[in-house]
């Protein structure tokens, strides 16, 4: 019954981004029903092959399979991090204002653009995005939970954003190859694009090559956005990173994701002109809340 209701609520619901999947499900009918848990898991467990179905059938795009599914994994975590119907109405809330606020600042994209003013566009909603996760305070229960259906409902458009950027840029590499890495604003679009491209090996090695090539001349902000890549890349090869870029909040203290050699770290940031990993983590927590 469940899997029918369900396969109802994704052909019904039109492509539309940001809200097809979250209004296609009443997340708070499943979890509050006598058997939640159960609804719950049944939707965790079948979501993913109908949404493919969907695309197979031509009603959703390819890139759907992936921005949907992270939608429904996400309402699924916030659903069940709800303890009753009313903490969970007032989380949504909220969450919802956060979000809209969020989207306008987003904007819209023109798919008609030329490639490298697309990227830019999807960059910069990329970049509303990931900053909504950084702004949205979780230092008590209600904010986590706020902060929960927050990314229930911002997953969805944050992933299409990113695979947008993706898109422009694959179309801008065709038309014109790798742009000069001088090219500040260009290059600071190209870096929040591909960092976010973690199945595309092949862009990620060329986009490592093309940052390398500024090192030398680029200045410390050349080496930050190498150090970045490579962290990002690193992480997804390795389980660990390189140059101690990328952490996580907890507590509203940034905690700095594993890492490979915290020395040779060291050494690699003095080096070229970034601040220590100690500062670095201090001036990152600033931005947890």
């Amino acid at each position: 019954m469940l899997r029918a209701a369900l396969t109802l609520s994704l052909i019904c619901a039109q492509p539309t981004p940001h809200s097809a999947v979250p209004e296609a499900i009443d997340f708070a009918a499943l979890r509050f029903s006598p058997d939640g848990e159960a609804a719950l898991a049944a939707l965790e467990q079948d979501a993913y092959a109908l949404i493919a179905e969907a695309v197979r059938d031509g009603r959703f795009s390819p890139v759907d399979l992936d921005c949907r599914w992270i939608a429904i994994h996400e309402g699924i975590d916030a659903a069940r991090r709800s303890p009753d119907r009313a903490a969970y109405n007032a989380a949504r809330s909220t969450a919802q204002t956060l979000v809209a606020q969020a989207e306008e600042r987003a904007g819209a994209p023109d798919p008609d653009a030329a490639p490298v003013a697309r990227l830019a566009a999807a960059a910069h909603a990329d970049r509303i995005w990931t900053g909504l996760w950084y702004e949205t305070p979780r230092t008590g229960p209600d904010q986590v939970l706020i902060f929960e259906h927050m990314e229930a409902l911002a997953s969805q458009p944050r992933c299409e954003a990113r695979q947008a950027a993706i898109a422009a840029l694959d179309a801008l590499i065709a038309q014109e190859g790798w742009p000069a890495v001088d090219q500040a604003r260009l290059a600071a679009d190209i870096t929040q694009t591909v960092q976010h491209a973690g199945r595309r090996s092949d862009l990620r090695q060329a986009a490592l090559d093309w940052a390398a090539e500024g090192i030398e001349t680029g200045g410390p902000e050349a080496a930050r956005r190498y150090a970045l890549l490579a962290d990002r890349f690193s992480l997804i090869e390795a389980g660990a990173q390189l140059y101690g870029t990328q952490g996580r909040c907890e507590a509203g203290v940034w905690i700095a994701l594993p890492m490979l050699d915290d020395a040779q770290a060291e050494r690699w940031r003095t080096e070229h002109g970034l601040e220590g990993l100690a500062d670095h983590a201090e001036a990152m927590s600033a931005a947890c809340g």
